[in-house]
C-alpha cells in the first residue's frame, strides 16, 4: 500500500488510548499487538475486516497480553447510503468517506500512523522503506511509492537475503539494529512479471488499496514461494536510496553517497523527523556512520538485483 507517512497520518496519544479488553470477539472486532502497540478495529463491513486481518494477521491477539498494554481504537461504519462510510479514529475525530474502498484505505493509513507514532515514543524510528538481511547485515531500501521498493526487496529475497519488512523499516538506535516488521506484503500485478515464482498469486482475489489493485500476502507465504527466509533483528549493513522511475530498458545505475546525504534522504520517509527533527537526525546519523550508502536508478530487474549486491560489497 502506498504511503509517505507524512504528518497528516492519523495518530493517537496515550491520553486517548483505552485498556485492551481481550482477544478477537464476535467477528466485528479485531485486536492486534503490533510490537507493543495495541490496535482495535471494529466494523460492520466484513470485506474490510478481511483485508485488515490478512494484513495484520501476524500480530493478531489470541490471548490477553502478558504485560499491561493500551490500545488505540478505530471504527468503520457503513452509513447505508449506497457506499459512504464513517471512520472514527482514536483521537475522537470522524471522517466521512465515499465508499468502503476509501474507508479501507483510510483505516489502514490511520493504523500505520498510529503504529509509527507509538513506536517513536518507544525509541524506534519507522521509515517508509523495506529491509532485507544477509551476511553483511540489514539493507534498508527506501523510496517513494511507485519506485519499485517492494519488488526490489522481494528480488533481493529471491537472491538469498532474508526478509525483515516491506512497508516499514524499523530502526532501533538503542539496540543499533533493524527490527523485523511482519506485516503482510502488498504485491502489485506488475511484480509478478518480474518474479514468476509468485505466479500462483494470480489465482487469489485482489484488494483495492491506495496503490491500486494488490494482493495481500503473508511474509511467510512470500518467502516460501521465493525460496527465502524470515530474518531476525540485524545490525545495519547498508542503505539503498531509490532514484527516479524504474526503466527496464536500461542498465541500473548505482552511485555511492555519503552517510550524511543518505541520512537526510532517509529522514524524508521517517515520520519522527516531523516532530523531532534534531533528535531523529542525530539517531539516524549515528546508525549510518560507516555504513555503505547507495543511490540506485532501477533498470533491468535481474541486473539491478545483482548490481546492488556487488555495489554493497565494493563499498565496504
Amino acid at each position: 500500500m502506498g504511503s509517505d507517512l507524512g504528518p497528516v497520518a492519523i495518530v493517537s496519544t496515550a491520553d486517548d488510548a483505552l485498556p485492551v479488553v481481550g482477544p478477537r470477539g464476535d467477528g466485528h472486532r479485531l485486536d492486534y499487538d503490533v510490537l507493543g502497540v495495541g490496535l482495535s478495529v471494529t466494523s460492520d463491513l466484513p470485506d474490510v475486516l478481511a483485508v485488515v486481518d490478512a494484513t495484520y494477521a501476524a500480530f493478531r491477539f489470541s490471548a490477553p497480553a502478558a504485560t499491561p498494554m493500551t490500545t488505540s481504537s478505530f471504527s468503520l461504519v457503513d452509513l447505508g447510503e449506497g457506499g459512504p462510510c464513517r471512520l472514527d479514529d482514536p483521537v475522537g475525530r470522524s471522517h466521512r468517506l465515499g465508499s468502503a474502498t476509501e474507508g479501507l484505505f483510510g483505516l489502514l493509513e490511520g493504523m500505520v500512523g498510529t503504529i509509527v507514532a507509538r513506536l517513536h515514543t518507544a525509541g524506534i524510528l519507522a521509515a517508509h522503506a523495506g529491509a532485507v538481511a544477509g551476511p553483511d547485515g540489514a539493507i534498508v531500501v527506501a523510496g517513494r511509492s511507485g519506485q519499485g521498493k517492494t519488488t526490489l526487496v522481494l528480488g533481493l529475497v529471491r537472491a538469498g537475503r532474508g526478509l525483515l519488512s516491506d512497508e516499514l523499516a524499523l530502526l532501533d538506535p538503542v539496540g543499533d539494529v533493524v527490527r523485523p516488521y511482519r506485516r503482510a506484503v502488498h504485491v502489485r500485478p506488475s511484480t509478478l512479471d518480474l518474479l514468476p515464482e509468485l505466479a500462483s498469486l494470480r489465482s487469489r482475489p485482489l484488494d483495492e488499496l491506495g496503490g491500486g489493485s494488490e494482493w495481500t500476502v503473508s511474509q511467510a507465504d512470500v518467502v516460501d514461494l521465493l525460496g527465502g527466509r524470515l530474518e531476525e533483528p540485524r545490525s545495519l549493513g547498508g542503505i539503498v536510496l531509490l532514484d527516479g522511475t524504474p526503466d527496464p530498458s536500461t542498465a541500473p545505475r548505482i552511485v555511492e553517497v555519503s552517510p550524511a546525504v543518505a541520512a537526510v534522504e532517509l529522514m524524508r520517509s521517517t515520520w519522527a523527523a516531523s516532530v523531532d527533527f534534531a533528535g531523529t537526525l542525530d539517531a539516524v546519523g549515528r546508525m549510518l556512520s560507516g555504513v555503505p550508502c547507495l543511490r540506485l536508478s532501477v533498470g533491468r530487474f535481474d541486473d539491478t538485483v545483482t548490481a546492488v549486491g556487488s555495489a554493497l560489497e565494493l563499498a565496504r
